[in-house]
Order: C-alpha cells, then sequence, then structure tokens
C-alpha cells in the first residue's frame, strides 16, 4: 500500500496530509496553500488518490490541489471550508458526485471543469454563490443535477450561471426513522465519524430534525468523514438501505 505525508498549509506546518490505501486526508487548522503546476506536495501520487477527504477546521482547498487526480472518485470537504479555488479539481474524470458544504462562499474558475464524469452535485449553501460560467464545463452541465435546500430551489433558477442546471431540486427535509440494518458500522472517533458497509454507496448524514447536512460516495468498506460538529444525534442514512441513529 502506497503511503506518503508531508505539510500543505499557508504556513506549512498548520495543515498536515496522508496518503494511505488510496484515502489522501488533510487535517488541521487554518488555510491551505495555493499550488501551480507540479509544485503540488502530492503531485507524483495523483494516481494513487482515490478518495480525498479535506477535514474540519481547514479554510479553503488551495488552487489546483486536486488538478489532474483522474482516479479520484470521492471527496469529503469538512464544514469549515470558506472557499475552493481555481482548478481546484479540474480534470477529475473519475468523480462523479460532489457536495458542496454551506460554509462555502467563493467557488474559484475552473474548479470543477473537464470533470467529464460529473452528474450530481450537491451545494448546501441556500444562498447560490457569485461564481463565473467557466466553473462548471457548459457542455456537460447540463447532465449534472443540482440538489439545493428545499427553500432554495427558486433562487438558483434565478441565479447567474446556477440558472443553467437544467435539472434543480430541493432536498428532502425529513425526519428520517432510526432503524437498525445488518450491514453498516457507524462509530465517531473525536471529530471523525467513520462508516464501514461492504458496498460502494452514497452515504447521506442528516440532523435530528431531517436536514441534510453531508452527502458523499464511498466506496466498499471503511470511510471516514471530518464533523465539525460537537454534541446532539445524527442519523446517517446508506443508499444499500441501513440507517443510523448516532450520539456525536
Amino acid at each position: 500500500i502506497l503511503e506518503a505525508s508531508g505539510f500543505c498549509g499557508v504556513y506549512r506546518e498548520n495543515l498536515t496530509w496522508t496518503l494511505a490505501g488510496g484515502v489522501l486526508t488533510v487535517r488541521g487548522t487554518g488555510a491551505m496553500k495555493n499550488y501551480l503546476g507540479n509544485n503540488v506536495p502530492w503531485y507524483f501520487y495523483r494516481s494513487a488518490i482515490e478518495t480525498a477527504v479535506i477535514e474540519g477546521g481547514i479554510t479553503n482547498i488551495g488552487r489546483q490541489a486536486f488538478f489532474g487526480c483522474k482516479n479520484l472518485i470521492s471527496v469529503t470537504i469538512g464544514n469549515s471550508v470558506t472557499s475552493i479555488g481555481e482548478d481546484a479539481f479540474y480534470n477529475c474524470d473519475g468523480l462523479t458526485s460532489v457536495t458542496i458544504p454551506g460554509s462555502v462562499t467563493s467557488i474559484g474558475d475552473y474548479a470543477f471543469a473537464d470533470c467529464s464524469n460529473l452528474t450530481s452535485v450537491t451545494n448546501l449553501n441556500p444562498t447560490p454563490q457569485s461564481i463565473n460560467r467557466n466553473v462548471f464545463n457548459n457542455d456537460t452541465i447540463s447532465n449534472i443535477t443540482l440538489y439545493v435546500p428545499a427553500g432554495s430551489v427558486e433562487t438558483y433558477r434565478n441565479a447567474d450561471v446556477w440558472e443553467d442546471f437544467i435539472m434543480i431540486e430541493g432536498l428532502t427535509q425529513t425526519i428520517i426513522p432510526a432503524v437498525d440494518a445488518p450491514s453498516g458500522e457507524v462509530y465517531f472517533r473525536g471529530q471523525t465519524l467513520y462508516v464501514d458497509s461492504p458496498v460502494a454507496e452514497r452515504v447521506s448524514v442528516y440532523s435530528i430534525t431531517g436536514t441534510l447536512l453531508y452527502q458523499m460516495e464511498k466506496a466498499a468498506g471503511e470511510m471516514d468523514l471530518a464533523i465539525n460538529r460537537s454534541g446532539g444525534i445524527l442519523i446517517v442514512k446508506g443508499s444499500s438501505g441501513w440507517v443510523r441513529k448516532i450520539k456525536n
């Protein structure tokens, strides 16, 4: 198993990164450095990155951070992130879905351009970010379903650029019952939520009132997700049919 590690913060050691088993995890506090070309610290490991986890406490995703990571299939972005830099996920062909936390207020040019297999974008910010049309590809945007908070559908349909999405759907905000199912182990360790299920599936995390907080695609096996919340009860649901109620 390929393993590597280093620093990637604006102040170098404020953020660290580790790559193990195809999962690149960035953790720490504060801003990520902006990059250009092959000075991204994991540049020579790009083909090995299948999952990227930006943990809570990190305030941005740097320019060109995951540029050309063609095997990247899953991204988890902590809800402390407020900006996604230019070209951050440019040419990530393996990416089929992405969830933008409600904390994100700025998305740089070409951030998701040339993601040719992207079919689902979930934007949890009730207020559409002001973005340029080059953030997404014009020739693929018609194939992408945009999911937004239920009360913001019309706002997105009338917002510059976001209005170009043909399919805009509101996220369901209903209370989900707690169900015990044989597949899917879910537990917290610190501020990290671990989900272990035997199949590749979509995992959704809801508040106890049914508000969708996080949504991501996971491969078969264990996945970890940084949750920037303390206390309270969360509902975790797998698309294969299991549901868990868990206390943070």
